[in-house]
């Protein structure tokens, strides 16, 4: 992150380079219940909805079993996916998570007397 704020001599500007992060990412997607983390597949770079179909098709169907809850995030990835149709043939259900704000607004609400 640069600074906000610098110093110069008089009438020259303050120049900062920042550097960016220019290495390989890896993403890895699991599957947490409460028996521990299952069907984990880990890919380089970032997740995109071809590889996200791929890991519902191939290890999340395995795992999901009838009465199971999966929750996800609003990810492009996971909007775009197959995975409702999927976890609907497995017995179970899909939940959204909503924005992040809407949920600390509403715990905030709940630790008030």
């Amino acid at each position: 992150m640069s600074r906000l704020y610098g110093r110069a001599a008089k009438g020259v500007r303050v120049v900062e380079s920042v550097p960016r992060n220019y290495k390989q990412s890896t993403t890895i997607v699991s599957l947490l219940s409460l028996s521990g983390v299952e069907a984990t597949m880990s890919l380089e770079g970032a997740l995109d909805t071809a590889a996200f179909n791929a890991y519902c098709e191939q290890l999340l169907r395995e795992s999901v079993n009838e009465g199971d809850i999966i929750v996800l995030d609003n990810l492009t990835a996971h909007r775009a996916s197959r995975i409702e149709e999927i976890v609907k043939q497995c017995g179970g259900r899909v939940l959204w998570l909503r924005r992040i704000r809407l949920i600390i607004h509403r715990l905030k609400r709940c630790g008030r007397s």
